[in-house]
């Protein structure tokens, strides 16, 4: 790829008739390379977690429990999810409780009620605690993958 981009800049400087043809290529590779070298960082730089890695407290979880027995069972019972959202991310899961849950009253939940009962739901997966909460941003929720024990 170097000796390409050598000899079109050289193809520049050398036929000046062909430079603006010649010019737009080169702009043209070099905006890719920087794209491609951009893609690959950003990829790197938003490494994902998890929940496998204790993304959630046991307190949250608790509270969680609550709120699912209050709001949740009527419709869900025991079947809280299958094996369609693994390798989906917690936000999925959260945007889908925060979004049309209940069924009764769709978002009808607080961002911090919908994070208890998603703790809730990791926690009867057999998914293990850590020592902190989810973290409230969709950001960050977008980054934790869901894995089955």
């Amino acid at each position: 790829m170097r000796n390409t981009t050598r000899t079109l800049l050289a193809n520049v400087l050398i036929h000046p008739t062909a430079t603006a043809c010649t010019a737009r290529l080169v702009t043209l590779g070099i905006v890719a390379c920087a794209v491609l070298f951009g893609a690959s960082a950003a990829a790197q730089s938003s490494a994902t977690r998890s929940v496998k890695e204790g993304v959630y407290s046991a307190k949250q979880a608790e509270r969680g429990g609550s709120l699912y027995g209050e709001k949740c069972t009527s419709c869900h019972a025991a079947r809280m999810w299958g094996s369609d959202w693994t390798e989906r991310s917690v936000w999925d899961i959260y945007d889908t409780i925060n979004s049309f849950m209940p069924q009764d009253s769709p978002g009808s939940l607080s961002p911090q009620e919908t994070r208890d009962i998603v703790a809730y739901i990791l926690k009867t997966n057999k998914i293990p605690s850590g020592a902190s909460e989810l973290p409230d941003s969709a950001e960050a929720l977008k980054q934790i993958r869901i894995e089955l024990p």
